[in-house]
């Protein structure tokens, strides 16, 4: 949102910026963790452990993506 006009964020979209910025800066990164397939080791499926986030969830933090 901006100041109307004027291209400039208004205060309430800079806080909510500041914080999505913040938010993300303390984040620790999820783990990947590897998930064998069977039949071939040529091959490797990573996945990345979201159980370790505040919620559990994927989306969790998808306000700064």
């Amino acid at each position: 949102m901006t100041e109307w006009g004027s291209g400039v964020p208004s205060s309430w979209a800079r806080a909510a910026i500041e914080a999505l910025v913040t938010t993300r800066a303390e984040e620790q990164p999820t783990p990947l963790r590897r998930f064998p397939l069977p039949g071939d080791d040529s091959v490797g499926l990573f996945v990345k452990d979201e159980s370790l986030r505040p919620t559990g969830s994927l989306k969790y933090g998808c306000g700064g993506a």
